[in-house]
Order: structure tokens, then C-alpha cells, then sequence
């Protein structure tokens, strides 16, 4: 019986590609196939699919394809792997660790302590915070960063420290409380964005749950153009701060590489 081995450890934003060439193969094969799982940012299972156990020795790559988003047949293919994953998340089992009710405002902010990290995303946060208790409003900061594989959770030290730092600066503000969301996976997310009012995020990778897998509105930041640009996200619940706004602070060629300033004000204002 011939197999597929489906992963897409990194970089874990082509599972969409993943998915629609698994999708279009079982659909054309007249003979079935089982289908393995190994590291994969979202299980097949999304696709109403039981991975079986690893054990075949006749296994074949699933092939990986560039799907192109803009032409409509690739555009309907990805709304389609939305839909089924957004699905998945909302029935698993994973709940919040904080009963969001309590909160007046829910704000999904993604951060990073690797590349492409904004200066100010610290500051963003007292800065939201203080806004709040100046209000009498009570604020809840999903803090987002690096993505695990599917039921994983990493240790991802570099965004935990950033993390770390935005607690440490929020403690003594009442009304207040961040939750980390760093290390988890992509059905953690999705979750705490149906809860969340509106995001802030980067506009590279690090946007693709807000933007793929919710509806809540927000804003990009950065030095690259809004990662996966299409017209899946461009729209009026959209805002985006490009380079007339955020200002290199190494000295590199590589856009999607580099930190950068950005006036957390202005950002706020968005």
C-alpha cells in the first residue's frame, strides 16, 4: 500500500502548500494511501484525515509545491485549507489559562526576540496599558512569538525573554494581565484570537495567524511587504505601517532580516 509522509517542520508557513497538494494527489489516485505525519505545524487531521502510525516502509515525500495565492484557483485553494484548520482549532480540546470575560479589551500582540524585531514592542504595551487604567478599562495582552509543530510546545528562550519584559514592566499596573502564547501551537492561537478585539503584529511570517486564521482587525509593522499580500487580508481591517514609518537600526541588505524602530505612538494610533 503506498504511503505519504506529510512535514513541514520548517518553515512552518508552507503547510497551506502542503495541504492543497495532498488534497489534490488523494483526489486523482484511484488506489488509497495511507498518509504519515511527521513535525507539522497543523495535523492532517484538519483535513478530516487519520495519520497513521509510522511504521511503512514504503513511504514517499509528499511533494512540496509553491501554490500561487493570487491566481484564483490557488486563492479559493487556500481559503478552503482556512476554513478546515480554522475548523480544527475550534474543536479541539486546548482551552485558555484566563477567563477572558473578565477583561474589557483582548489584544493579540506578537513579538520577537530574533530578527525582525521591533524596538519599541515593550514599550507598545505599557503604552496600551496605561491607556487602560487611565480608562478604568481592564486589559488582556495575548503575547504571541515563535509557532510549534502541531501538540508541541517549545522553549523558544529569546521570546520568552521579551515576554518576560513586558510582564516585568505591566506588574505594578492595575487591571492588567499578559498571557503568554510563545512556544505554543497554531490551535492555541487560533483560539485566543476569537477571543481577542484586534492584534498588532510584524508583517512577516509572524502575522499569519492573525491574518489567515481570524477576522479580527489590526496592524502590521515592518520593513517587508505584509507577508502572503493578497486580497484574503487586503482590507479595511487592516493597517499597515510600511518603511516610511519604520526605520532600519542594523546595518543589513536584508529587509526580513533586520530590527527596526517604530514610534510605538503612532503605532497606537493606528
Amino acid at each position: 500500500k503506498p504511503s505519504l509522509l506529510v512535514s513541514h517542520d520548517r518553515p512552518y508557513h508552507f503547510f497551506f502548500d502542503q495541504y492543497i497538494n495532498i488534497e489534490r494527489i488523494l483526489s486523482c489516485l484511484e488506489r488509497p494511501v495511507e498518509v504519515y505525519e511527521g513535525n507539522c505545524f497543523y495535523s492532517v487531521s484538519a483535513l478530516g484525515i487519520t495519520p497513521g502510525n509510522y511504521v511503512s516502509n514504503n513511504i514517499s515525500f509528499l511533494p512540496l509545491m509553491y501554490v500561487n495565492r493570487h491566481e484564483k484557483s490557488g486563492f479559493d485553494d487556500v481559503l478552503g485549507i482556512r476554513k478546515k484548520v480554522i475548523s480544527s482549532a475550534l474543536s479541539s480540546e486546548f482551552s485558555l489559562s484566563v477567563e477572558v470575560n473578565d477583561f474589557d479589551l483582548v489584544v493579540y500582540i506578537g513579538i520577537t526576540g530574533q530578527k525582525r524585531c521591533w524596538i519599541q514592542q515593550v514599550d507598545a504595551c505599557v503604552l496600551l496599558a496605561h491607556q487602560m487604567q487611565f480608562n478604568s478599562k481592564k486589559l488582556l495582552l495575548f503575547v504571541d512569538g515563535m509557532t510549534s509543530a502541531y501538540g508541541k510546545e517549545e522553549k523558544v528562550v529569546s521570546d520568552s525573554d521579551v515576554f518576560d519584559n513586558i510582564e516585568h514592566r505591566l506588574e505594578r499596573i492595575k487591571g492588567v494581565r499578559a498571557v503568554s502564547l510563545v512556544g505554543k501551537d497554531y490551535a492555541h492561537k487560533i483560539i485566543a484570537l476569537t477571543r481577542s478585539h484586534f492584534f498588532i503584529s510584524n508583517s512577516g511570517s509572524g502575522a499569519i495567524a492573525p491574518l489567515f486564521f481570524s477576522n479580527v482587525k489590526g496592524i502590521l509593522h515592518g520593513l517587508v511587504d505584509p507577508f502572503f499580500r493578497m486580497r484574503l487580508h487586503e482590507s479595511d481591517r487592516i493597517s499597515y505601517l510600511g518603511e516610511d514609518y519604520c526605520f532600519p537600526v542594523d546595518k543589513s541588505n536584508n529587509k526580513a532580516a533586520v530590527s527596526y524602530s517604530a514610534n510605538h505612538k503612532l503605532v497606537m494610533q493606528q
